[in-house]
């Protein structure tokens, strides 16, 4: 973007230019949370990092029902989604795992 700037004399002028640059976002905490399979304690808290999942016995699987991160344009990864003997957990289809 720039802007010109003209002498009252009608043929001086100046040039001040600048870029535009939007920073990056730094918001990595997540605004929506929910699971099905099990039953998140605490219940689900954006600035709340930890919590335990406690399934049924007879539970084959715990889905991700719903991530959604505060900054829309954050990448959500699924890690670490290691299963307790047979018990699978599975992230949706539009979160990356590596």
């Amino acid at each position: 973007m720039s802007l010109l700037v003209t002498a009252q004399d009608g043929f001086s002028e100046t040039v001040y230019g600048w870029h535009v640059t939007r920073n990056a976002s730094t918001e990595s905490r997540l605004a929506e949370l929910s699971l099905l399979g099990c039953v998140l304690s605490p219940a689900f808290d954006g600035d709340v990092f930890d919590y335990t999942c406690a399934a049924p016995r007879s539970a084959a699987a715990v889905l991700v029902a719903a991530v959604r991160p505060l900054d829309l344009d954050a990448t959500v990864t699924a890690t670490d989604a290691t299963a307790l003997q047979d018990l699978q957990v599975r992230p949706p289809a539009r979160m990356h795992t590596p």
